[in-house]
């Protein structure tokens, strides 16, 4: 009986002990702020779009932002087919912006917020944020996992958009991991 109050009282210990230690930076950890982040702007005839993808503090975590400002804004919300790494998904559609430039944030995971009582709590998102935590899967956190790379293809009212320097084929970037 000793022996389980004694094994009680040093796990308890410990518990509290590492709370005071390592308790204060998981608090501050902020997992939807960017570390790192590298993007490409890529010319349209009569726009241009950005492709910008942020690791994020959270270990394994990414956004990947598309802003479209091109022909196929004139015919309303525009949708993106996307390939990264070779998980695809269909006709996600970007969301309107008070300038007419269109844009999507995708997170790999939920965002969250620290409430004024001190608790965590999934953050409301923005209607031009979406969550896709399989689109992700195949993704390159590390250096040692090789590159992301992307294909994507904006389509708007029958009318679809690609590289017209490249006969109107998927449009496509690679990323390197920063670490």
């Amino acid at each position: 009986m000793k022996k389980i109050n004694y094994t009680l009282f040093l796990i308890v210990r410990l518990m509290f002990i590492t709370n005071l230690l390592f308790g204060n930076t998981m608090e501050n950890l902020k997992p939807d702020k960017p570390i790192s982040s590298s993007d490409v702007m890529l010319d349209v005839v009569d726009g241009a779009i950005q492709v910008k993808l942020d690791w994020l503090e959270r270990p394994g975590e990414f956004a990947l932002t598309v802003l479209y400002w091109g022909p196929l804004t004139q015919e309303g919300n525009v949708n993106l087919w996307v390939n990264f790494n070779g998980v695809s998904r269909n006709f996600l559609t970007l969301c309107e912006m008070p300038d007419r430039r269109q844009m999507l944030v995708i997170y790999s995971f939920q965002p969250t917020i620290k409430s004024s009582d001190g608790n965590v709590q999934i953050r409301e998102l923005q209607p031009w944020e979406i969550v896709d935590t399989n689109l992700f899967q195949n993704s390159a956190y590390y250096k040692e996992f090789g590159t992301n790379s992307i294909e994507f293809k904006f389509f708007a009212n029958g009318r679809w958009e690609g590289d017209r320097k490249n006969n109107n084929q998927n449009w496509r970037c690679v990323f390197s991991p920063p670490k």
